[in-house]
């Protein structure tokens, strides 16, 4: 029955601890750890993408209101804040900021809002 809720609820296959209880984080994990490889040193350092994970969870999940997907101020403020995040990762050394990966992990993770977020 463990196995049959990790795969149902995704939470296994090395979802950083962090991250459990967190579905779309770890949608966002996912979709971070898939990239790495194009903007961290190490494509390997799952720290990082869970990093990245919670950054864009929390950019989000903050600017979050009433038909917040029909809002362009909202969306706009949404990503201003996951590229806040990211310049703030490449300021620490940790991610280089290649704006073409970065804008295609920032529109996936707009989908993941729009399709999982209330």
């Amino acid at each position: 029955m463990e196995i049959r809720g990790q795969l149902v609820s995704r939470s296994g296959g090395g979802i950083p601890a962090r991250l459990v209880g967190n579905e779309v984080a770890q949608a966002y994990y996912r979709v971070a750890l898939e990239r790495l490889g194009e903007i961290a040193e190490d494509p390997n350092d799952r720290d990082l993408a869970a990093d990245i994970a919670l950054m864009i969870d929390q950019s989000t999940r903050s600017h979050v209101v009433v038909d917040w997907r029909q809002k362009q101020d909202v969306l706009n403020q949404m990503r201003a804040d996951i590229d806040d995040g990211f310049f703030a990762l490449s300021q620490q050394g940790r991610v280089r900021l290649d704006w073409g990966v970065l804008d295609e992990i920032a529109a996936e993770a707009d989908r993941i809002a729009r399709s999982r977020l209330p």
